[in-house]
């Protein structure tokens, strides 16, 4: 029977070669920040994000972009998205960047880039329900969450 009142000598630092990747912080082992952050969005928060686009000094498809790029850079090695679709992500902010053109508000979460787990159902992309036996599986509706998302201003990456 396994103890789990110890700690496990075993640290992620020394399995499969993880100490060139991780940093130790405390209890807690992170990965450490890239040091081509050369993103204007790399590490910006949402309330920065949203806050350009409301004050005029970025377009919501300027801020797609650079978060694509990111992604593109990055996610060969994170693998964080099960499905991402560049060309819908550029439409719906080049939507957005129109609605703002005519002076309409874009809602709280103006222009900001948001993804979504693949258990939660989003138009256009595949639910796998974190299956293998469910790949490919494209409902045509989004879930409630993710209708509030978009009605709210974001753009769904993924």
């Amino acid at each position: 029977m396994l103890n789990w009142s110890r700690r496990s000598s075993i640290s992620p630092a020394t399995m499969g070669g993880a100490r060139r990747r991780l940093w130790k912080r405390g209890r807690f082992w992170v990965l450490p920040m890239p040091t081509d952050a050369r993103s204007a969005t790399a590490f910006e928060t949402a309330q920065v994000l949203v806050a350009e686009v409301r004050g005029g000094h970025a377009a919501p498809s300027d801020i797609a972009r650079s978060v694509l790029d990111d992604i593109q850079a990055r996610d060969g090695a994170l693998n964080c998205f099960a499905s991402l679709n560049p060309d819908d992500v550029i439409a719906q902010a080049s939507a957005l960047d129109q609605r703002l053109a005519r002076g309409e508000d874009l809602g709280p979460l103006a222009g900001l880039p948001v993804s979504v787990k693949d258990l939660i159902v989003a138009k256009g992309h595949p639910t796998a329900f974190g299956s293998l036996t469910m790949q490919g599986n494209v409902i045509d509706l989004d879930a409630p969450v993710v209708e509030r998302l978009r009605a709210a201003g974001a753009v769904m990456l993924g």
